[in-house]
C-alpha cells in the first residue's frame, strides 16, 4: 500500500512544522509503535528543558565577545505614526554583562548615559544637565528604555542558560534561514516575560526573531524582534582565548509592540569587537567625566 509522508503542522505557533511527523491514517499505528521502540525516551526529548540547553550555549558561544563597541541609532515609531531617532555610542564588556551607552542626538538627550551592570541587574543614568548620576530600582528593568519599544533587560539576553529553559516545538523558516523554534520559559534568574518563542538559525545558531508573551499560557505574543542584516564581524583576542575570529552579528533589530503598533528600529552603524576599553568606564561615579 502506498503511503503518504505528511509534515506536522505546529497549531500553536502558524508556519512552523513540529518536531515529530505523521504519516497518513492508515499508516500511524505502524509509525507509533516504530517511535515507541525505536526512540525510547528520546522520542519525548522535545518536552525536556535539557534539549534546548544545547542550542542556548551555542547561541551563546555564538554570540561571545570580551569587548565590543558599537555606534547606532534607535528610530522609534509610535502608535500614532510620529518617529523620533535616538543617536548613541555603547561600550561593553564580557557578553554585555557590564554596559554603557551614551546618547548623542537629539539635544534634549545629548550627554545622557546608561550604564548596566551584573548583567543588567544594576542600571545607572546620569543627566549632564544635573550632573547627578542615579540608580534605578530593580523594577525598571522592564519599563521601556528612552522610550523605545526595548526594555532594559531587553538590553542584557546573555547567560540564556541560566535564564531560560524549555523544549524545541518545531522547525521554520525565518528571514531567509532555516530555524529551530524554541518555546523557553523564564528560570528564577530569567526576565520578566511569562515566555518567549525563539527562532535560532540551525547553521549560524544567530536568534532571528523572538516572540514575547505577558504569561505563559497566553496564546498571542504582545511584542515581536526580528534580527536582520547578519554581517561577520572580525574579533580581534589573545592567543589564550583561541585568537582572532569573526562573529555574527545582526546590524537591524526591530522590536513590534502588536497591542499597539509602535515599532523601533535598532540600526547599528559601527561595530568593532576585540578593542581595549578602560575598566573605569563601567564605574557609576565616572559617568559625569
Amino acid at each position: 500500500m502506498k503511503q503518504v509522508l505528511e509534515t506536522a503542522r505546529n497549531s500553536t505557533y502558524p508556519g512552523v512544522e513540529s518536531a515529530v511527523s505523521f504519516q497518513t491514517p492508515a499508516s500511524r499505528p505502524i509509525l507509533a509503535a516504530v517511535l515507541v521502540l525505536c526512540l525510547g525516551a528520546g522520542a519525548g526529548q522535545a518536552a525536556d528543558s535539557d534539549s534546548v540547553t544545547p542550542i542556548l550555549r551555542q547561541v551563546e558561544d555564538a554570540a561571545t565577545f570580551h569587548t565590543a563597541y558599537v555606534e547606532g541609532r534607535e528610530i522609534i515609531r509610535t502608535s500614532k505614526g510620529k518617529e523620533r531617532t535616538l543617536v548613541f555610542r555603547s561600550w561593553a564588556v564580557n557578553d554585555g554583562d557590564r554596559q554603557l551607552i551614551e546618547f548623542m542626538e537629539p539635544a534634549d538627550i545629548r550627554g545622557q548615559k546608561i550604564l548596566m551592570t551584573d548583567d543588567g541587574d544594576n542600571i545607572w543614568i546620569h543627566n549632564p544637565e544635573t550632573g547627578r548620576t542615579r540608580k534605578l530600582g530593580s523594577f525598571m528593568k522592564r519599563r521601556r528604555l528612552m522610550g523605545t519599544d526595548f526594555t532594559y533587560e531587553d538590553q542584557s539576553m546573555a547567560k540564556l542558560t541560566e535564564k531560560y529553559q524549555g523544549k524545541v516545538v518545531g522547525e521554520a523558516r525565518e528571514g531567509g534561514s532555516a530555524c529551530q523554534v524554541l518555546e523557553l520559559y523564564p528560570t528564577p534568574a530569567g526576565p520578566g516575560y511569562g515566555k518567549i518563542v525563539a527562532w535560532v538559525g540551525k547553521d549560524d545558531h544567530v536568534i532571528r526573531r523572538i516572540d514575547y508573551f505577558e504569561k505563559a499560557d497566553d496564546e498571542k505574543p504582545f511584542k515581536r524582534l526580528i534580527a536582520e542584516d547578519v554581517r561577520e564581524i572580525p574579533v580581534a583576542g589573545p592567543e589564550e582565548d583561541g585568537g582572532a575570529r569573526t562573529i555574527r552579528f545582526p546590524f537591524k533589530m526591530t522590536m513590534t509592540n502588536l497591542t499597539t503598533g509602535s515599532r523601533t528600529v535598532h540600526e547599528t552603524i559601527r561595530a568593532e569587537f576585540g578593542i581595549e576599553i578602560p575598566a573605569d568606564r563601567f564605574d557609576p561615579e565616572k559617568l559625569g567625566e
